[in-house]
């Protein structure tokens, strides 16, 4: 459509795609191309597809998606220079909910995903144009009744009611599960207002780990062919619209094979979160593996270690950036509670190299400092979050600071054990470098005296950082 190639699928072992553009109408070119990893030996097949606009005679339309819960609303183009949003409502309401507004499409219609609705309801539809502080609305306003999904669904009971004097703009709640299941979307009394089905695509399990601005999401799942030995491969890291097409994807093996391509050890799965950076790129987090020789974390033999790597993807997903903590942190350092892996094992990386496995970072989360262009990294098993310079691509890679016990930081909370554990989704809030969120576990808190307190509860905290 723009005179360039994307990338939707990389290299994988699957030989079909489902290609699904629904934005725009026009004439695309779908380029497929064959290779031979031993050989190097490709071919490549060029073929157009139309997509044709939904749009007829300049009236509005309303369709169906794959996701019995959301609809695809299609309106004529609009002038240069306005935007455009779809206003909804349940039928016999006037509680209505509006999309984001976009910039008018002047030359083909413009399409929105609905989304957020619940099942077997009839809503209105109707766009709107905003030219100033002016806004007009389409001639008239369309009906569009959800299905029912087939699926079952974990049950949802939220801690806030319905009720509640929280902010009524926050009328969603996404649920992302562990172990991976469908993430879904409820609303505050806990009915269904969004799921993705991974068997859409082939796949087994996902994990959501992030929204993407303008609707799309970013998610972990397992390939149709996912098992030993074969779990590099069928290890995909896959960007969703709304309605659960694939917008973009990439697996665990043909990224490990550009890593190891610019001088660094092989990835053995992404693991646990993917974010979406300002400038279009996408940092995903993955797992190493190396063997140490004895005396290695107080080893007798030579032992298999769990590492963590860092990966940034760029707008075609592919590796132009990494950071492998085998190079950056002090390997004897071994994980606080001694954890350990073994193969299948639920809530570790596959283990390809020995029977057992030091378990050492189990690195979780990312944030991203727009601030300063660095990577907040928590791995679990250090009880740290660390600081890395990314500089938005020009850094060093070194380790800026640790924070936990043991770390860079003197904690200035009382109590007998001020400092977080085991924590999850840490983040500095409002895109600053001093007030930062994460769930403090508390693993390493609640463990036997003298590691631990030995009793305690998980906990969220807010820290104000100096």
């Amino acid at each position: 459509m723009d005179g360039q190639l994307h990338v939707l699928r990389d290299y994988a072992l699957s030989n079909t795609f489902s290609f699904t553009p629904v934005m725009q109408e026009g004439v695309y070119e779908v380029q497929v191309i064959a290779r031979d990893p031993k050989t190097g030996e490709s071919a490549t097949l060029t073929a157009n597809f139309t997509a044709r606009s939904r749009v007829l005679f300049g009236q509005p339309a309303v369709n169906a998606t794959p996701n019995p819960l959301v609809a695809l609303y299609s309106a004529p183009s609009c002038p240069a220079g306005s935007d455009m949003a779809i206003l909804f409502f349940q039928r016999g309401t006037t509680d209505y909910e509006r999309t984001d507004w976009r910039a008018c499409n002047a030359k083909a219609s413009n399409n929105f995903y609905i989304a957020g609705l619940r099942a077997a309801t009839t809503y209105e539809m109707v766009y709107q144009v905003r030219t100033g502080a002016s806004i007009a609305s389409g001639p008239r306003a369309l009906s569009f009744r959800t299905g029912t999904p087939t699926e079952t669904f974990p049950t949802i009971t939220l801690p806030i009611p319905a009720t509640s004097q929280a902010d009524p703009a926050e009328k969603m709640v996404l649920h992302s599960f562990v172990p991976s299941s469908a993430p879904i979307a409820t609303d505050r009394a806990g009915r269904l207002l969004w799921f993705y089905k991974p068997a859409m695509d082939g796949q087994t399990n996902a994990l959501l780990t992030r929204l993407v601005n303008h609707g799309t999401l970013l998610l972990l799942a397992n390939g149709p062919g996912y098992a030993y030995p074969n779990v590099t491969s069928d290890q995909i890291l896959r960007e969703i619209d709304l309605a659960g097409n694939t917008v973009r994807e990439t697996n665990a093996s043909w990224v490990s094979a550009q890593l190891l391509a610019m001088g660094t050890g092989p990835m053995t799965s992404f693991s646990h979160d993917a974010i979406r950076l300002p400038n279009g790129n996408t940092v995903v987090l993955g797992s190493t593996e190396k063997i140490f020789p004895a005396g290695t974390q107080g080893s007798t033999a030579p032992v298999d270690i769990i590492g963590d790597v860092i990966v940034v993807l760029d707008a075609n997903w592919q590796v132009i950036w990494f950071w492998n903590a085998f190079d950056s942190l002090d390997i004897n350092r071994k994980a606080i509670l001694g954890e350990t892996c073994t193969p299948n094992q639920p809530g570790c990386p596959p283990i390809l190299l020995a029977s057992i496995a030091n378990d050492w970072l189990h690195g979780n989360s990312l944030d991203y400092l727009p601030s300063e262009g660095n990577l907040l990294y928590s791995s679990r098993h250090q009880d740290w979050l660390i600081k890395i310079d990314y500089s938005s691509g020009a850094g060093t890679k070194n380790v800026l600071w640790r924070m936990g016990p043991g770390g860079d930081f003197t904690m200035t909370s009382g109590g007998p054990f001020p400092w977080f554990s085991h924590q999850h989704n840490a983040s500095f809030e409002q895109n600053g470098t001093s007030l930062l969120t994460l769930f403090d576990d508390g693993n390493t808190r609640v463990a036997p005296p003298p590691v631990g307190l030995g009793s305690g509860n998980s906990r969220g905290q807010v820290l104000n950082v100096d």
